[in-house]
């Protein structure tokens, strides 16, 4: 882990804790734009004010809304931006709901039925034993798509579960199948997605971080407890091995065998195979120091 990526997370890290428990005003004024906006006077902490909207102007993206051109970052399901003027002097910071666009909204509703027999049942309950009881445990779930976990894992509690996906299809059909979860899930992307707290265990099933590259798994990590695991399940087949094909589409793949065994343990790691996937596990140890995390 560079210095320099450590600094910038860091820096990301604590703007986004600040940014996403501000508060909030609807501005009325603009009907044709909804979004909602928080100034420096609602925040009892002025330089963390000013550090959310250097972060924002700093590690942001260029972005268009008619004629004008500003910076606009993305966290855990929300555009942020400012009016352009230098940090020290920003008085308002906007925020408005971010919409993906993901190719799985179109088929959310086949999901369940017709890829039920294209995953294994083998894969399934062989990844299950590896990832072993949550009973009790907080739990982070990448890419949770319509429930898998939930299905396979009746113990996690809704107060203990936080899942991710960035289809809103999938997620209204997992809200359909356990309403009691409904609220412990956001629409974001796993690079988007900046912990505001931390897990003893984050999973991702069947590829769901297959699109992503290794920093962005990297970020998801900091957020496991000291003595908490991870397992990610990846495809070992060099192409991604969910069942988007049965749709006529692919989802994104990038190929992170070696960066993730490093993740894991070092080169000389080597991950559990289940089926079609690879399956990477890790711990924290209890001791280790982590600069990011709150």
């Amino acid at each position: 882990m560079s210095r320099v990526w450590e600094d910038v997370q860091g820096r990301i890290f604590g703007a986004a804790r600040n940014l996403l428990n501000a508060e909030y005003v609807f501005a009325k004024t603009m009907a044709d734009n909804p979004h909602f906006y928080t100034t420096r006077r609602r925040w009892p902490d002025n330089n963390a004010f000013t550090a959310a909207a250097s972060v924002i102007q700093s590690e942001g993206e260029r972005a268009f809304y008619g004629d004008y051109n500003y910076t606009e970052l993305s966290l855990n399901g929300y555009y942020y931006w400012t009016m352009g003027a230098a940090p020290p002097v920003t008085e308002v910071i906007n925020r408005k709901r971010r919409r993906y666009e993901n190719p799985w909204d179109e088929y959310a509703h086949l999901y369940d039925a017709s890829c039920r027999d294209l995953r294994h049942p083998d894969e399934i309950a062989s990844v299950m034993s590896v990832i072993g009881s949550m009973e009790g445990l907080d739990v982070l779930d990448v890419g949770c798509g319509t429930g898998l976990l939930l299905e396979m894992a009746p113990e996690l509690m809704p107060e203990r579960y936080t899942g991710i996906d960035s289809s809103e299809g999938m997620l209204r059909e997992l809200a359909a199948k356990f309403p009691a979860h409904r609220r412990r899930v956001l629409c974001c992307s796993a690079e988007n997605f900046y912990p505001e707290c931390r897990y003893d265990l984050v999973v991702s099933m069947f590829g769901g971080l297959e699109g992503v590259d290794v920093e962005t798994v990297r970020k998801l990590l900091v957020c496991v407890k000291p003595g908490g695991r991870w397992v990610i399940m990846l495809s070992a087949a060099g192409m991604p091995a969910d069942c988007s094909q049965y749709f006529g589409f692919t989802v994104p793949y990038r190929d992170k065998t070696a960066e993730m065994r490093e993740l894991a343990g070092g080169g000389d790691y080597e991950p559990e195979l289940v089926g079609r996937y690879h399956v990477f596990c890790g711990r924290r140890p209890m001791d280790e120091d982590n600069p990011l995390a709150g």
